[in-house]
C-alpha cells in the first residue's frame, strides 16, 4: 500500500512541476509579446501616420474636400452634434445642388477621410490648396460663407473655429 501511495505522491509531484513549468512558459510568452509590441510601436505609429496622410491624399472630388473642411469646422468647436451634421448636409444641398442622399454620402466620406486627424485645423492647408487648384474665387467665397454658417450653428463661433476660418481665408487668398 505504501508503494501505491508513494507512486501517487510522485505523480502528483510531477504534475505540480509540469503545471509550474507550463505557467512559467505562459508568463514568458506574455513578456515576449509585450516586448515585441514595444519594439514594433514606432513602426506602427509611422505606418498609421502614413496611412492617414494617404487617406487625405485620396480625395479627388472638390465637394469631398469641402465636406472635410465643413466637418473640420464643426469639430473645431468641440463635439460634432446632430445639428452640425444637419446644417452641413443642408449647406451642401443648397450650394452644391445635390440631393439628400449625395449630401449624406459626402458627409460620411468626409468623416472617414478625417477620422484620424487629431487637430481639425491641420486639415485647412491641404484641403484649401486642393480646392484652390480646382475651383474659382467665387466658389472659394461660397466655401468661406458655408464655414461661417457651420461656425455659428450653436451661437458665436468658438476661438478654434474663428482660427479655422481665418486660416482658411488666409490660405484661400480671401483676406
Amino acid at each position: 500500500m505504501h508503494i501505491v501511495l508513494g507512486l501517487i505522491g510522485l505523480l502528483v509531484a510531477i504534475g505540480g512541476i509540469a503545471w509550474r513549468i507550463n505557467m512559467a512558459m505562459r508568463g514568458a510568452e506574455i513578456v515576449k509579446d509585450a516586448a515585441e509590441t514595444a519594439v514594433n510601436l514606432p513602426r506602427k505609429m509611422r505606418f498609421q501616420a502614413k496611412a492617414n496622410r494617404q487617406r487625405l491624399s485620396s480625395v479627388e472630388d472638390p465637394r469631398e474636400a469641402a465636406a472635410i473642411l465643413l466637418l473640420g469646422m464643426a469639430r473645431a468647436g468641440g463635439e460634432v452634434t446632430a445639428q452640425h451634421k444637419q446644417t452641413i448636409r443642408t449647406e451642401m444641398e443648397r450650394v452644391f445642388e445635390v440631393n439628400a442622399a449625395t449630401s449624406e454620402e459626402l458627409l460620411s466620406r468626409a468623416a472617414w477621410f478625417s477620422a484620424n486627424v487629431a487637430d481639425p485645423v491641420d486639415l485647412v492647408p491641404r484641403m484649401t490648396d486642393f480646392l484652390a487648384r480646382r475651383v474659382g474665387p467665387e466658389e472659394m467665397q461660397n466655401m468661406s460663407a458655408m464655414l461661417s454658417v457651420i461656425a455659428r450653428v450653436e451661437g458665436e463661433p468658438a476661438h478654434d473655429q474663428s482660427l479655422y476660418l481665418h486660416r482658411f481665408c488666409q490660405r484661400a487668398g480671401l483676406n
